[in-house]
């Protein structure tokens, strides 16, 4: 991270990703070198991989290094971000910045991550796993859902066919199928989209174990893709696993708890209908919300274990409606009536 490193990679990619367009410099631009698009992707997935590492340690990982390992995920955003910005339309555009965007996602930018998804989601240039990690970050589920239904369902992923594509002649870019997708990425995405959704079930109803045994079969796909030798499913295979282990941690199922709150002795079904409710409401909406944010983790517990008043101070945006929510939902199941009082008229 030492702004010396490499000479100013990042500075110097960011400031020609700013002045050029459509991949081309103005006459009198500086001299930023042929291959800095290369350096900047070069660099972006050596520390984003870094970044994963130590993330994958967590469990014996200090806090500065959770924090060194988040800011080496932003970091790679940003480089992937100037490598693709106004650059010469390429092919792997819209790849790099869905990577780009889950690095940003996991490094807690979730609006940068919401904004460089969108961009790559419109290119249509994503293969079914691409975009599903995409809908996974913004949490788009029905898509998935109708994405997992017809990939496995489709004659494509038959066995008949799946010999055929095997056996036929490759293209010219090493692919058997014409329509750019290969058979081997045609199994890695069944394997993988049914994985996805057998995880989501399992944050949907809380069941760890049950993830566990999805993220395994994630983790299996990922270890198949490096062994044929395909990048592009490989990370997102590894990206995936860590965005569903991180949801499963800031999921309501798992924060929201099971037992009621404080002042509600006696009122179990009342508080599991409340509950339930509450979270499949939020589920069902177009942009599901089934998680929580780190504003109000922080905040979470003290609702549902502590009757005392509670004052939370948050800037526009940050999350505080649905602390008001969660406050609302303890007072219900005590039975208390509740009062929520906005300052404007559009919020209301």
């Amino acid at each position: 991270m030492d702004p010396a490193f490499r000479g100013r990679l990042l500075a110097r990619g960011q400031a020609q990703s700013m002045i050029r367009r459509a991949g081309v410099l103005p006459a009198d631009a500086p001299q930023f070198g042929p291959f800095l698009d290369v350096d900047l992707l070069n660099y972006a997935y050596a520390i984003m991989s870094t970044g994963l590492d130590l993330l994958e340690d967590a469990d014996n990982a200090t806090s500065e290094q959770l924090t060194l390992a988040r800011e080496a995920l932003i970091q790679a955003s940003y480089a992937i971000e100037a490598a693709t910005r106004n650059a010469a339309p390429q092919e792997d555009q819209a790849f790099h910045r869905l990577i780009a965007g889950a690095a940003s996602h996991l490094g807690g930018y979730a609006a940068r991550a919401f904004s460089l998804m969108h961009v790559s989601r419109q290119s249509g240039r994503l293969n079914p796993m691409e975009e599903t990690l995409a809908d996974l970050a913004m949490r788009d589920l029905d898509a998935m859902e109708r994405r997992t239904r017809l990939l496995r369902s489709s004659l494509q992923v038959s066995d008949d066919a799946l010999l055929a594509a095997f056996a036929a002649e490759p293209n010219d870019q090493g692919e058997p199928s014409s329509d750019g997708i290969g058979p081997i990425v045609l199994l890695l995405s069944e394997n993988y989209l049914a994985a996805v959704s057998a995880a989501l079930f399992a944050i949907e109803i809380g069941n760890r174990e049950l993830l566990a045994v999805a993220l395994d079969d994630i983790q299996v796909g990922e270890q198949a893709s490096l062994d044929v030798s395909v990048p592009g499913p490989w990370w997102v295979h590894r990206l995936t696993r860590r965005l569903l282990g991180d949801l499963f941690d800031t999921s309501l199922q798992t924060n929201i708890p099971n037992d009621p709150p404080p002042g509600a002795d006696g009122a179990a079904n009342r508080w599991r209908y409340l509950r339930r409710t509450f979270v499949d409401s939020l589920s069902a909406r177009g942009r599901s919300e089934i998680d929580l944010w780190p504003s109000q983790l922080h905040v979470v517990d003290r609702i549902f274990r502590d009757t005392r008043d509670l004052v939370v101070s948050l800037p526009t945006s940050a999350g505080k409606t649905r602390i008001a929510e969660l406050s609302i939902l303890a007072c219900l199941a005590q039975q208390r009536r509740t009062v929520y009082v906005t300052p404007l008229r559009a919020l209301s």
